[in-house]
């Protein structure tokens, strides 16, 4: 068991030094092969022998636009000794899905997608690896990254995918419904017909019945211009001593006689004659004649049925088109509005991309002017450094000023510190102190109100004749109301509890190090002394608190 915790006080040990000698990553700037993503570099320039003789680098991918998006990135570091280390992000180098505006890549490489790559002391031989001087500390610091770079294998745009899809099933659904309905017009339109066919062969079949029973009677023997004539021959009638019989042959009047001579005749022969063979007709005849008007009957009242449903399917049809047309109007009211806040949302993505480009733009340009002095804790170059830090979008000022905190004592990183955890712990006080008084005035708010409701409710007599009174509405308002209130106040209250969570600790914890923590240095300066009238020069020395 002693051995066992030596072990693991050993490889404790092992691990602060390594951690102690890890330098913390700086950005490369590289050109965005794609508006779509905002891809950042970063590596330890340096490193020392505490740093267990490996050196880090890392990739940073923001999302830029509204949709979900799958990436395919290649990247890698070029070794000083001429090799290069590629790496495939995702967890299996099978490209990562990133979320609308989400940045993902962290500094370990335990991340789950594989962004931080660490090069061990086998990547190159010692005797390749550029020296870089040394630290404060004495250290001698190395380097085996030459440069970093990357390639954009492919991005596939999720989001544009699912909505292509759902207008395809969109359509489909649309084509189905279309379809449906010329099946079922179709299928209306053939029982209309065949409906209209067989009531159309039943008058054919009553009216042929009765054409044979007039050829067959006596009456309807005689001369073939008879037959052939556009109205059949009308019933004999006497006159004079004979039975005539009267029919129209091209619109004019003709008159038959027993012995079947024809001879053209007045219209008012023809019309009494007519007369007289309707009202002397035989019950057989005034049958077929009632027959033969229902006939007709039956047949107009099939033509206006027929007619009937013509009409109704025309307006149908015309219903089916304003509905296709209102159906199509809020479609396409509802793709521009999609479009309208596609542009929006593309109008402030390009705003915030030009605003980024600008603060990235003087971020580099403090960097350039006051990286050096800050490296050696000039002050003014680490306060304009840590305003570079809060400047760029891929800035880390919290870790930077704790860099140089912790490397050259700086009062102004110090500074930087203190101001950044106070604006935590009283924004958080803020909050919290809001949601107490939130709580109070719910918490009263609910009380008052149940009791007054209570109170009125006791008052109230109660309704005869009618199933719910007053009482029982002011008894309900008491329960809902105050309840209601009273909930709110809880959460208010449970809000406040739970307002100083981790973040909140943390910083109070880090303001606390920082003020209880003091830090001694020396420092030997060249300063004139005067000694008896004489100016003299000497080193000073000087205790940093």
């Amino acid at each position: 068991m002693k051995t066992v915790k030596l072990l693991l006080a050993a490889f404790l040990l092992l691990q602060t030094i390594n951690l102690s000698g890890q330098k913390y990553m700086v950005d490369i700037p590289v050109s965005q092969q794609d508006p779509r993503v905002h891809v950042t570099l970063m590596y330890q320039e340096k490193n020392s022998a505490f740093g267990a003789m490996t050196q880090d680098y890392r990739i940073l991918v923001k999302n830029n636009t509204a949709d979900k998006l799958k990436v395919y990135i290649e990247y890698g570091a070029q070794l000083v000794c001429g090799s290069e280390k590629t790496h495939q992000l995702g967890p299996l180098g099978d490209g990562i899905t990133i979320e609308p505006s989400q940045t993902v890549g962290k500094p370990y490489a335990t991340d789950g997608i594989g962004s931080a790559v660490r090069l061990t002391e086998s990547s190159c031989p010692k005797d390749t690896w550029r020296s870089m001087g040394k630290d404060a500390s004495g250290s001698l610091l190395y380097s085996m990254i030459s440069s970093v770079s990357y390639r954009i294998v492919n991005i596939e745009n999720i989001s544009e995918k699912d909505r292509a899809a759902a207008v395809s099933k969109r359509q489909k659904q649309e084509d189905e419904l279309k379809r449906k309905k010329q099946d079922d017009e179709l299928k209306q339109k053939k029982a209309s017909e065949e409906k209209a066919k067989q009531e159309a062969d039943k008058n054919s079949r009553f009216s042929q019945s009765a054409n044979d029973k007039r050829q067959n009677s006596p009456a309807a023997t005689g001369s073939p211009s008879a037959k052939s004539s556009s109205h059949e021959l009308s019933e004999k009638v006497k006159v004079n001593g004979e039975y005539v019989q009267v029919f129209r042959q091209n619109g004019i009047p003709y008159i038959k006689r027993p012995d079947g001579s024809i001879h053209q005749t007045t219209e008012t022969a023809y019309t009494q004659i007519s007369h007289s063979a309707r009202n002397n007709a035989s019950p057989s005849d005034q049958q077929e004649n009632r027959q033969a008007a229902a006939e007709q009957l039956k047949r107009k009242e099939t033509e206006n049925v027929l007619a009937k449903l013509e009409r109704e399917r025309m307006q149908q049809e015309a219903a089916n088109k304003q509905v296709e047309a209102a159906v199509s109007g809020v479609t396409d009211l509802f793709t521009q509005a999609i479009m309208q806040d596609a542009q929006e949302k593309e109008r402030r993505y390009e705003r915030e991309q030009l605003r980024r480009q600008q603060n990235d733009s003087e971020a580099y340009k403090i960097v350039n002017q006051y990286e050096k002095r800050a490296e050696r804790g000039d002050e003014q170059a680490i306060e304009q450094m840590i305003k570079a830090q809060y400047l760029m979008s891929s800035g880390n000022p919290v870790e930077y000023m704790k860099s140089k905190r912790q490397t050259f004592g700086s009062q102004t990183a110090t500074d930087g510190l203190i101001n950044h955890y106070q604006r935590i712990i009283t924004a958080t006080d803020n909050e919290r102190s809001g949601n107490f008084l939130s709580s109070v005035l719910y918490l009263a708010g609910g009380a008052g109100a149940y009791f007054l409701l209570n109170s009125l409710s006791a008052d109230e007599k109660e309704s005869e004749g009618t199933e719910i009174g007053m009482k029982e509405v002011y008894q309900a308002g008491a329960y809902g109301f105050g309840g209601t209130l009273g909930l709110v106040g809880v959460v208010s209250l449970v809000r406040g509890l739970s307002a100083r969570g981790p973040s909140y600790r943390a910083a109070v914890k880090e303001l606390n190090s920082i003020r209880n923590n003091t830090d001694v240095g020396f420092d030997f300066t060249p300063t004139m002394f005067k000694h008896d009238n004489r100016n003299t020069f000497g080193l000073a020395l000087k205790l940093k608190f």
